[in-house]
């Protein structure tokens, strides 16, 4: 993988990331973090 590819791959995971972002902390996407880690909260 090259340097641009390995930035446009960077680019659509914080996209991915922050369109979920909202609802995170109460909603499925964080589902597995809250299991595994339930003291962090």
């Amino acid at each position: 993988m090259d340097e641009k590819n390995a930035e446009q791959l960077k680019a659509r995971t914080r996209a991915a990331f922050d369109a979920q972002a909202a609802t995170y902390d109460a909603g499925m996407e964080g589902e597995h973090a809250r299991r595994l880690y339930p003291h962090v909260r």
